[in-house]
């Protein structure tokens, strides 16, 4: 056996990816013999497995570096998104607690599959090889595939899955059909050595099936973080979905999207010859597609987790302005935004869950007489809603700034007009929930009971958001916003 493949398998113990899959495979073994028995086993085994792979991370920091020959690679950007995916599992199953036991039953399987889903965007952030890459992307598609649509039963859940099944399977194969063009192309899947690969290829037209495979991963990986023009499956997907997986496609999945675009794009082919101008101005129109389709969508909708779906497709056309900047500034502003964006969605969401429970019902009139049944839930909606919307002094109105200044710093002004025109039209359309939460009556006057594990869940959204706006540097800080961190991140 090799040095390298030692070293490799010794690294590869003291992941926290090889904690989450062993765990994940215990919560569903557990669930198979003693899921009736014992139902709070599954979602406490989770949230252990999620901590201890956070201490894991904090323990080791010495196993950054690359390994199973440059097929898999430990730094701060995977740190970084890790530590986004872990906050995500977290907050999924404080969610669904009660809401996946009460109108599912069978819930064990519920966390294995989102247990083994965060390991699936784990290994995707940190691939380093189009193999390694493609098998993560499955990993985590195929768990998400099956949450979708976990209610089996309900027919608006069987649409959701089968949706996002076929649509996800088209989209896997483009990813695929462009990691074969650029493998043909260059002779190599590693990421460091496609560019060198490409040059040196004796075949005429090389650089242009390189640049074609390209083209085909780069839509692969817009169709997971819902950006225009391949959105189209995400309202149908999270509206029919559990609201907690809606909470986590929404957050976990877009945040492995752009992960990989950052490490791919920013990094290993950034080096190809006017292949940075030529992403500028198809980020550039992308983005303003999404944040005008996306805002302006979302306006008529009656249904909430519609709406948020299409609140969801914005926030990533705002994010994209950071990656369209091609700047330190731009990457560091995308990473505080999807910090602050896990917090401020999934306060909305559990809010959604505890009005569902007692309701039934999705439809925005549901709100309505909401800061009368429950205070404390109307104000968590309040504060994750004005920050979505980028209202100062929270945590969205920092990022907003962060974002919009990394596309002024590079020239976008038209985007950056873009983003502030379309920001005024959420605060619209996010102002008209909170009407029915604080102005209207409503029918319905009884009072909402709050589970403990959905009150946590609201209490660590409300201070996420809160507290990233107050001391923005708590995260700004860590991802240091320079030009050294950068290089870091994709060297």
């Amino acid at each position: 056996m090799s040095n390298e493949l030692i070293s490799s398998l010794h690294h590869i113990v003291v992941t926290p990816e090889f904690i989450l899959l062993l765990a994940g495979i215990i919560v569903l073994i557990v669930d198979a013999f003693d899921g009736d028995r014992r139902p709070w086993l599954a979602p406490c085994l989770s949230l252990i497995a999620f901590l201890l792979a956070a201490l894991l991370m904090i323990g080791f920091p010495e196993s950054h570096g690359r390994i199973f020959f440059q097929a898999y690679t430990h730094d701060t950007l995977a740190d970084i998104m890790n530590v986004l995916f872990l906050a995500s599992g977290v907050m999924t199953v404080l969610s669904g607690w009660n809401y996946i036991s009460r109108w599912a039953g069978e819930s064990g399987t519920f966390y294995g599959l989102v247990v083994l889903a965060v390991m699936g965007m784990m290994l995707m952030v940190s691939a380093s090889e189009l193999l390694t890459l493609f098998v993560a992307v499955e990993t985590t598609t195929i768990a998400l595939y099956i949450l979708s649509g976990y209610f089996k039963r309900e027919k608006w859940s069987a649409e959701a899955g089968i949706k996002f099944v076929i649509l996800g399977t088209v989209f896997s194969v483009i990813l695929l059909f462009g990691m074969v063009l650029v493998y043909g192309a260059t002779g190599t899947t590693v990421f460091t050595e496609m560019v060198s690969g490409a040059a040196k290829s004796p075949f005429p037209g090389s650089q242009i099936v390189f640049f074609g495979g390209m083209i085909l991963i780069l839509a692969g990986l817009i169709f997971k973080i819902t950006a225009v023009p391949f959105h189209f499956w995400a309202p149908d997907a999270y509206t029919g979905a559990p609201t907690p997986v809606t909470a986590f496609l929404s957050v976990a999945s877009k945040a492995s999207g752009f992960g990989v675009l950052i490490r791919l794009f920013y990094g290993s082919f950034n080096e190809v010859p006017g292949l940075q101008s030529f992403l500028i101005v198809l980020l550039v129109a992308l983005a303003g597609a999404t944040m005008i389709v996306g805002n302006l969508m979302a306006i008529p909708q009656k249904n909430i987790k519609r709406l948020l779906a299409y609140s969801s497709i914005a926030q990533a056309g705002y994010m994209m302005i950071g990656l369209s900047a091609f700047s330190e500034i731009g990457m560091s502003s995308i990473l505080f935004y999807l910090a602050q964006y896990v917090f401020a969605t999934f306060g909305i969401f559990v809010v959604c869950i505890i009005v569902y429970n007692h309701d039934q019902s999705d439809d925005l009139t549901a709100y309505e007489g909401l800061s009368k049944r429950s205070p404390f839930v109307a104000l968590v909606l309040l504060v994750c809603l004005l920050s979505l919307a980028g209202i100062p002094p929270l945590a969205g109105f920092i990022g907003k700034v962060y974002l919009f200044t990394a596309g002024l710093d590079k020239g976008h002004y038209l985007l950056v007009t873009i983003g502030i025109l379309t920001s005024v039209v959420s605060v619209y359309y996010y102002l008209l929930i909170l009407k029915r939460a604080y102005i209207e009556k409503g029918h319905r006057q009884d009072v909402l009971t709050v589970p403990h594990a959905e009150r946590l869940a609201l209490w660590i959204a409300m201070a996420g958001v809160i507290l990233l706006g107050l001391l923005p540097g708590l995260v700004v800080d860590r991802v240091q916003m320079t030009g050294e961190f950068i290089l870091g991140l994709i060297k």
